[in-house]
């Protein structure tokens, strides 16, 4: 029976962890821009076969136009993802977006690394929820449902990436002793 690690040890495997996602930032980007370029792509082909298709697509429901605007536009938004991020943070909270899994809190020790390693954890499930959500907006000219969930992911996985900015505005917001709190952690 194998025992569980000791304060030490887990505070020990929480900062490797830490420190082996920040290098994933850009990976998972590039990825993004990839999946992009293939649903350009894919906007392109419905396109195409939208002006050679004008008449089979009245007479067969197939609406090409839609598919080209739904795949286009996700891809655009996965090809310059982190404009995205600074369009979407703009407008929520005033400020530019964080571009990469690192940054310091000002809490010590060991309750520092917690906090440091939940942030973290916070921040990457926000970009792939944005990745998420991109490739939603894609159906959603098959599926109008899907428009509505992939906003929901996009602006949820913008506000996690932006964990920091959206914690300092609840405490602004309820003040008092919550927001000395919040300043004492981050």
């Amino acid at each position: 029976m194998s025992q569980l690690p000791d304060k030490s040890e887990l505070l020990s495997i929480l900062t490797n962890i830490i420190k082996a996602l920040g290098p994933w930032w850009g990976t998972i980007n590039l990825f993004a821009y990839l999946i992009g370029i293939l649903f350009v792509g894919w906007g392109l082909f419905y396109l195409s076969r939208a002006g050679g298709a004008s008449r089979q697509m009245v007479t067969s429901g197939q609406n090409f136009i839609a598919k080209f605007a739904g795949a286009f536009v996700a891809g655009i938004f996965l090809m310059n993802l982190n404009n995205m991020f600074d369009l979407f943070s703009q407008t929520l909270f005033e400020q530019d977006s964080q571009k990469n899994l690192s940054f310091s809190v000002a809490a010590k020790g060991p309750a520092g690394t917690y906090i440091e390693f939940a942030v973290t954890i916070v921040i990457l499930m926000g970009l792939l929820g944005v990745i998420k959500g991109c490739i939603l907006l894609r159906y959603s000219a098959e599926d109008p449902k899907s428009l509505w969930r992939a906003l929901t992911h996009i602006v949820g996985g913008v506000i996690c990436i932006n964990i920091l900015a959206f914690i300092d505005m609840l405490g602004k917001t309820l003040d008092g002793n919550f927001e000395t709190q919040i300043n004492l952690l981050f």
